[in-house]
């Protein structure tokens, strides 16, 4: 009853001009194939190899470039709007 969800939409969280837009377009039209050197063939993985592109792309926009400071930063961005 008091479980807390997260909306996928995050639009709603992101300005419309947002750099994240930007960077999603581009890397979408990356073909799938570009990525099958990261399947795991004993499992799933824990994130999608396009998503984490789109991740470290946005973090090194922002010239954050360790990926503990890049997830701290993207929480930050999140929760406070």
């Amino acid at each position: 009853m008091n479980q807390i969800t997260l909306s996928l939409a995050l639009e709603i969280y992101l300005l419309k001009d947002d750099i994240a837009f930007a960077i999603n377009e581009p890397v979408e039209n990356i073909p799938e194939t570009v990525f099958l050197i990261f399947e795991h063939l004993n499992g799933c993985y824990f994130l999608l190899p396009k998503m984490m592109l789109k991740l470290l792309l946005c973090g090194y926009r922002q010239s954050v470039f360790s990926d503990r400071k890049i997830e701290a930063f993207w929480k930050g961005r999140i929760c406070s709007r």
